[in-house]
């Protein structure tokens, strides 16, 4: 990338931000989106460890469904080609890491799997 905003943001990653909000609202009220429905609220309310889920029973924390409907249209995984230790991604490509379910804090892993000859 070459252009960047005031925030060091790529131009790029700001127009994919931009147009899938365009696309998929983020959900920041209850109703805004079926999920999640009351059944789930009440499923992760009992779940031994719901205060990770709901932290001091805030029921925004699962304000979460336009994350889900992105990471669908985005997708999970991605493969890529590296040859001679080179990343098939081109001249300006890169790898990004997504999560866009920006309402509680959390700590991801990412998982690299190597197939074929080391």
């Amino acid at each position: 990338m070459h252009d960047y905003d005031k925030n060091g943001d790529e131009f790029l990653q700001i127009d994919l931000n931009n147009t899938l909000k365009k696309i998929i609202p983020d959900n920041t009220s209850q109703g805004q989106y079926n999920y999640p429905g009351k059944k789930h609220y009440q499923a992760v309310e009992a779940w031994p460890d719901a205060d990770s889920y709901l932290p001091g029973g805030d029921r925004n924390a699962l304000l979460n469904c336009d994350a889900h409907l992105k990471a669908t249209l985005i997708g999970s995984s991605q493969i890529f080609d590296v040859d001679s230790g080179t990343l098939g991604v081109g001249v300006t490509g890169y790898i990004y890491f997504v999560d866009f379910d920006r309402t509680r804090p959390r700590t991801r892993k990412c998982k690299i799997i190597i197939i074929g000859d080391c």
